[in-house]
């Protein structure tokens, strides 16, 4: 097969989406994280600054959506995309946000299991629309991968583990060996799933728009300072919090919540603003591959679906 014209950038998503992607995930991991720590070990519950935690997780969600749609231009339109809801996971995504926000509400001024129960499922489909948002893009190279969307699904869930460490480290709640234990489980799914997407995939031209992502630089930051440190940290807390003390346990919640927010924020971003090429035009290969890759390569094929 050959190339006749080179993979080019999409030009469509930036900046916004990263923030819409990272802080999204991070609120709806959050108010995830939460709820499963509760069900998990409910002597916690009573622990937990459960309040400051949804605010927070709203916050996040709300701004989120706030930065695509100011990227859109024209974000009061932003209601019409609720008429798609069969075919697109952005009409999803934004669904699933106002079932957070809805039920999340309704949990504040009157709190029921049923309505956190509502809101968690709201949560975790925002996540995961994020990822399939993306995995469905037949058009971008490194988009439309299998195990994307389980990438963004861990990766929001992580970032959510990570918020409540830094609540810990501010002293808003002291927590123990099972909060560590969740987090560590967390970080070993999320480092698994993106060493499995950087490396596991024998495409060409996969191989090639992600490069730079397995560059010695990069990789160090997103994977090592963003996932590999943390489940280090996170580890020592776990073996050996009680003889470290309490302040000392505190700055090392910072360090390793810190390094996993950045390390997300990062991995996102290259995703987003690195790998985003759309497929070439290539000529040769299977019968009618050269229209295929035309249709693609111009995003026709229900890129954003």
């Amino acid at each position: 097969m050959t190339d006749l014209i080179l993979p080019m950038r999409q030009r469509v998503w930036g900046l916004p989406a990263v923030i819409n992607f990272t802080a999204g995930g991070m609120g709806a991991g959050l108010y995830v994280m939460a709820l499963i720590i509760e069900i998990l070990f409910p002597g916690i519950s009573g622990r937990l600054p459960q309040r400051l935690l949804d605010i927070t997780s709203l916050l996040l969600v709300a701004g989120g959506l706030a930065a695509l749609a100011a990227e859109a231009g024209r974000p009061w339109r932003g209601i019409y995309l609720l008429a798609n809801l069969g075919r697109s996971w952005m009409s999803r995504e934004v669904a699933a946000a106002i079932i957070l926000i809805a039920a999340a509400g309704l949990d504040w001024f009157h709190p029921q299991p049923l309505f956190r129960a509502v809101g968690a499922a709201g949560a975790f489909s925002l996540i995961l629309s994020h990822g399939l948002i993306l995995g469905k893009a037949r058009a971008v190279i490194a988009w439309n991968v299998l195990v994307v969307p389980a990438v963004f699904l861990t990766s929001g869930l992580t970032a959510g583990m990570a918020m409540v460490l830094l609540f810990a480290s501010a002293g808003l709640f002291r927590p123990d060996e099972a909060v560590f234990m969740v987090c560590l489980l967390t970080l070993w799914a999320d480092i698994s799933l993106w060493l499995t997407y950087l490396y596991a995939h024998d495409g060409r031209d996969f191989m090639k728009v992600t490069k730079r992502m397995r560059q010695r630089g990069p990789l160090a930051f997103h994977t090592g300072l963003g996932l590999l440190l943390p489940f280090v940290l996170t580890l020592l807390l776990f073996v050996a919090g009680g003889l470290i003390g309490d302040t000392g346990c505190r700055l090392i919640a910072a360090a390793a919540g810190s390094a996993m927010i950045a390390g997300g924020a990062f991995r996102k971003a290259g995703m987003l603003l690195w790998s985003n090429y759309l497929r070439p035009i290539s000529i040769g290969g299977p019968a009618g591959s050269l229209l295929h890759s035309k249709m693609t390569a111009h995003g026709r094929t229900g890129m954003w679906r």
